[in-house]
């Protein structure tokens, strides 16, 4: 199993999630994170005042899926999220060893 995340601005989550149904993969989880990049620390004038910008809002996605579906997260994954410019995120893709649920006396093989 994989685990396919990216670190999305709060308006490509609708994007990326209808990207990864139309793929036929459902189930994620979404994170609200802050964070800094190379733009971080630049300042900003809003009406009468500048001031330096600070961490920034995201939200981190997250999917679990089977191996033989991971190509297709990660293809639906930069549908969603990319839109061609250099401030493009990132998408990690790590090995699941196990997934084990906790209500049920379902075998690691078993788990999905």
């Amino acid at each position: 199993m994989k685990k396919i995340e990216t670190i999305v601005k709060p308006y490509q989550l609708n994007r990326v999630k209808d990207a990864l149904n139309e793929a036929g993969l459902y189930g994620l989880t979404v994170s609200e994170i802050r964070g800094f990049g190379p733009k971080w620390g630049t300042l900003k004038v809003i009406r009468d005042g500048e001031y330096k910008s600070e961490m920034l809002r995201r939200l981190r996605v997250e999917i679990i899926v089977p191996d033989n579906d991971a190509a297709f997260a990660i293809t639906a994954m930069a549908k969603g999220a990319g839109s061609g410019c250099t401030e493009d995120p990132k998408i990690i893709v790590s090995t699941v060893e196990q997934a084990l649920p906790l209500l049920t006396e379902e075998s690691p093989d078993q788990a999905s």
